[in-house]
């Protein structure tokens, strides 16, 4: 059970009229309600071709809890919703995919931050390719990632989203489906790895029992450490971070133990054995550790 801090501002908007907000929610905890959400844009061959589009089906048996993000949309309650369903239609996706919706910026009803229900347990709506079992918690905004350098909107979701994704899933999802912290899943897991941002991976990983920290702020700061292009360079890097003889590199084998050593060292990063952009940052990261400027 998660405690907040109330918010100091309380938002609240109209809808369009073809967009239908409950008024009776579908479950309360102590500082948000969930309530479903009818009318939201859909292309005019919804549910889409058969095998390819939405499908219902009776009795569908939940198994796993994506946390995803919207990649935009910065507004609020409703109308956040409401302009990430034109946008997918807008792609030619049937309707909005996901089945819960937690927007930007809060609104505030009845003295409770609001959160939506687009679909109901039955639908089946290809959010997550090859997770048929899946629900999907989808943030509104865009937020950092070391995974896709500076192209986000806002560094991380407010605290008090954060709180309500945490009361949502483990308050609500997690019991209702009878499943296990292990059961969270977010879109990095599905390869998309910049997705949903820093901060929810990290949520998501350390809810599910992993060893993770959320990447320091600076991480993605333009850093004068020198050229990483080729190989040579790279090795020469891990090299000195974790002080010991790059002679050996050369030999596929020690180079991967050594990069994965220093993956295993770095609390947001997964042993791979290989280099990527996240793993590079990391290395910048840490050699400006080695050598403070003044």
């Amino acid at each position: 059970m998660t405690t907040y801090t109330r918010a100091t501002r309380c938002i609240t908007t109209a809808p369009r009229p073809d967009v239908r907000v409950s008024s009776i929610p579908e479950w309360e905890g102590p500082e948000i309600r969930l309530v479903s959400v009818e009318g939201l844009a859909k292309s005019p061959d919804f549910p889409g071709p058969r095998g390819k589009g939405y499908e219902r089906r009776s009795g569908r048996r939940v198994q796993e809890v994506f946390v995803t993000q919207s990649g935009g949309t910065r507004r609020h309650g409703p109308q956040c919703l409401e302009r990430y369903a034109q946008w997918c239609v807008d792609q030619r996706s049937p309707a909005p995919p996901h089945t819960f919706y937690v927007p930007s910026t809060l609104e505030v009803r009845n003295g409770k931050f609001e959160v939506y229900r687009c679909w109901g347990d039955e639908w089946d709506t290809r959010a997550v390719p090859r997770h048929p079992a899946a629900v999907t918690v989808c943030v509104g905004g865009k937020f950092k990632s070391i995974h896709a350098g500076d192209d986000f909107i806002d560094a991380r979701p407010s605290q008090e989203v954060m709180e309500a994704i945490d009361s949502l899933v483990c308050d609500y999802l997690l019991p209702r489906y009878n499943l296990r912290e292990d059961a969270i899943r977010g879109s990095f897991d599905a390869g998309d790895l910049a997705n949903p941002g820093d901060a929810l991976e990290c949520w998501v990983r350390k809810t599910r029992g992993e060893r993770w920290e959320e990447p320091p702020e600076d991480l993605l700061q333009r850093l004068d450490d020198g050229p990483l292009r080729t190989q040579a360079q790279r090795h020469a890097a891990v090299a000195k971070i974790l002080n010991i003889d790059s002679g050996n590199f050369e030999r596929g084998f020690e180079w991967t133990h050594a990069l994965g050593k220093f993956q295993d060292s770095v609390p947001w990063l997964v042993r791979t054995g290989s280099w990527s952009i996240s793993t590079e940052r990391a290395v910048r990261w840490a050699l400006r550790r080695l050598s403070p400027p003044g």
